[in-house]
């Protein structure tokens, strides 16, 4: 083995082992040629401190929550490496074509006598940018850059499409159309979704580099704690307290997430070896509880476990009892995949206004605050304070817990961009800085469909009131994260809506804050309260300057 040249494979949404195709090929080269392996992750100091150009929100991309989950999930990394692996944290500046970045691989390049580098390619403008800044240094150094795949359930070179740019559909039952005539649920036939890369722990650890030199990065993690990481080079501009605060786990969350390959492994199996894999079709949109859905999608995210691994671990125990549920989990995989090609397919304007339908005309403007962290529209919905129990049930799970089902995310959606009429990518921005499971394809390609200008053509408005009668008809999961109308009742559904259900003198008694007196916008009760005689005369009022119509 030459000890001079050395194979750097650079980690960044594919924080595994298992599955990895540029681990695999960068061990097969070291194997080949006799040279040292030298994985290294670096955290992107700008996305905690900065708000990204051309940010509506004001918001940076990653919060503490989201930020402590992508630690651990390193962390367990390293261990599975030996703790042989290099880690810093460099700022990814856009605005000035990220010349650090630059900097320091030049540097890494120099000091372990690289030759070459492989990287999973991503897809996003953002993560594109940085790919080209990478690749600018490969080739004023000489060095090989490798791009290879690792993201998606259908590997890109075996997608029935010769161009992605022209031929891939912008509607998702086009997609799956073509897909399922070669994906096969039986062992003995080719499909579509390959086997995963295996790597073999022994070889790993004998090419692995012997030795990586001021690696402080890592043993601050590891001596301090991840917190005191956080605050001291993620989030300066935050106190301990306050990123203690944000991160701190919450017992009402439906799941407690620890980040690593490992804890993506051992819910994998103990969800598909469970019960509960057989009910999943029936109760993927609950809203208490830790079985009632996978809750893989924050490893799916930071890639401590691939689609594939979760699509082989479906097929090896699909039966005909929970047939309906192996179908149903592999549309959401396959729902996955086709945000990440469509996104591939269409660069910058997959972010953009009308992203997909650019000529539709609205039936009203979006609204863009001024200062959206000093808007108490947006604030409201931030924060949970809208005066619809349900909205804000969802969105204060999603600030203390970083998730939120599905269900809970149309209906947040629709809510901000239908009834408040506020600029959809507001949301998205807010998503992604606090979900752990936030990637920017799934989120930006859920809001467009939610705004009625992404991938479905047909208009889509998910009443508040309705949905939650539906979904929490007994207020359990109101109740859970709304106490400020624990003592409303839940007769004739008034708790869905006590602004609008319920006599100011009632109110007064029940001590309301004034957001359950008045909501911040007004929503038509749903046809089931035609009948309810009561009419509230402050049915037009809201807490915002801005006057907003009704929905229907």
């Amino acid at each position: 083995m030459n000890p001079l040249k050395t194979v750097l494979v650079w980690f960044r949404n594919d924080l595994r082992v298992a599955d990895n195709e540029a681990l695999f090929k960068a061990l097969k080269q070291c194997k080949s040629e006799q040279k040292v392996l030298l994985p290294m992750y670096l955290f992107n100091s700008f996305e905690t401190t900065e708000p990204f150009p051309y940010s509506l929100s004001g918001l940076s991309s990653c919060g503490p929550r989201r930020a402590k989950f992508i630690t651990e999930t390193v962390v367990a990394l390293s261990k599975s490496l030996s703790s042989k692996i290099l880690v810093n944290v460099v700022p990814f500046d856009l605005n000035d074509n990220c010349k650090e970045l630059q900097e320091f691989t030049m540097k890494i390049i120099e000091k372990y006598q690289v030759t070459d580098i492989y990287l999973n390619e991503e897809i996003c403008e953002f993560e594109k940018q940085v790919e080209k800044s990478i690749s600018k240094v490969c080739k004023e150094k000489d060095i090989k850059l490798h791009l290879t795949w690792s993201s998606t359930l259908i590997h890109k070179k075996d997608l029935p499409y010769k161009d992605i740019k022209n031929d891939f559909p912008k509607v998702y039952s086009a997609f799956k159309k073509k897909i399922e005539k070669s994906q096969t649920w039986e062992e003995d036939k080719e499909d579509i979704v390959k086997d995963c890369y295996e790597i073999v722990s022994k070889e790993l650890d004998e090419f692995l580099i012997n030795k990586i030199e001021n690696n402080e990065i890592l043993g601050d993690i590891e001596t301090n704690g991840i917190t005191t990481f956080l605050q001291s080079k993620l989030f300066p501009h935050k106190t301990i307290e306050e990123i203690e605060e944000e991160t701190k786990y919450d017992n009402r969350s439906s799941f407690n997430w620890i980040g690593g390959e490992d804890k993506a492994l051992e819910r994998l199996n103990s969800y598909i070896d469970s019960n509960s894999f057989e009910t999943y079709v029936d109760t993927r949109n609950g809203n208490i509880g830790s079985e009632y859905s996978t809750k893989l999608s924050p490893y799916l995210a930071t890639g401590a476990i691939s689609p594939r691994q979760i699509y082989h671990k479906i097929k090896e125990n699909k039966t005909n009892d929970n047939e309906k549920s192996a179908q149903s989990m592999y549309q959401e995989l396959l729902w996955r995949d086709f945000f990440r090609f469509l996104a591939n397919k269409m660069g910058r304007s997959f972010f953009f206004e009308k992203q997909l339908q650019p000529n539709k005309k609205l039936d009203y403007e979006w609204i863009i605050p001024t200062n959206p962290s000093n808007d108490n529209l947006f604030q409201s919905w931030c924060q949970g304070k809208t005066g619809y129990p349900f909205v804000d049930a969802c969105m204060r799970e999603l600030n203390h817990t970083g998730f939120l089902n599905n269900r809970g995310r149309m209906v947040v959606a629709s809510f901000l961009v239908k009834d408040m009429h506020l600029d959809w990518r507001l949301g998205a921005e807010y998503f992604e800085r606090n979900l752990l499971d936030n990637d920017p394809h799934s989120n930006y390609g859920n809001w467009a469909w939610a705004a009625g200008i992404g991938c479905d053509f047909r208009p889509r408005y998910f009443n508040p009131i309705k949905q939650g009668i539906d979904h929490d008809k007994e207020a359990k999961f109101i109740k859970r994260w709304v106490r400020e109308v624990n003592k409303v009742t839940t007769e004739k559904n008034v708790i869905h809506c006590p602004s609008k259900l319920l006599t100011d003198e009632q109110k007064e008694n029940l001590k309301l804050p004034s957001y359950y007196c008045n909501a911040v916008v007004d929503v038509n009760l749903p046809s089931s309260f035609k009948s309810h005689k009561r009419e509230k005369k402050e049915n037009s009022k809201s807490n915002s300057s801005t006057t907003r119509k009704k929905r229907k």
